[in-house]
């Protein structure tokens, strides 16, 4: 008899079982550090923003009235606002930037860090603390 070289039906099952354990290990890997690397990017840019306040300052001598007035000024010292003016707080008087928080009311929330599926027990490097830069 003459055998054909081919995989029999068998052998690929096997192949897309072993594919299938493995991207169901993978995937939640790279969902969480998905997540860490947003709230990364949230810092830097909640630092961008506390800095450009203080540059801000430093130059006309008072603290922009708003968050838009880096963005107005001439010369601008921000192109535009990172996420929008609307995902941060500004307090005028002290110069001091933070991180609105998001609603907490109801399962629908758009943050997912803020999940109650996150594992609270898991510890990384980029758990971090979000809220307000500290002048010195």
């Amino acid at each position: 008899m003459n055998r054909h070289d081919a995989f029999t039906l068998i052998e690929i099952l096997i192949v897309v079982l072993l594919v299938s354990i493995m991207a169901g290990v993978i995937v939640p890997i790279v969902g969480d550090h998905t997540e860490e690397a947003q709230q990364c990017v949230d810092d830097t840019n909640l630092q961008i923003l506390q800095n450009q306040v203080e540059v801000f300052r430093a130059c006309r001598g008072v603290y922009p009235s708003s968050l838009s007035d880096l963005v107005n000024a001439d010369p601008p010292f921000l192109k535009s606002i990172p996420g929008g003016e609307s995902a941060w707080s500004y307090v005028a008087d002290t110069g001091t930037v933070s991180a609105k928080k998001e609603d907490s009311g109801g399962s629908s929330s758009k943050n997912p860090r803020e999940s109650p599926l996150k594992n609270p027990f898991r510890k990384s490097p980029f758990n971090r603390s979000r809220g307000t830069i500290v002048r010195r």
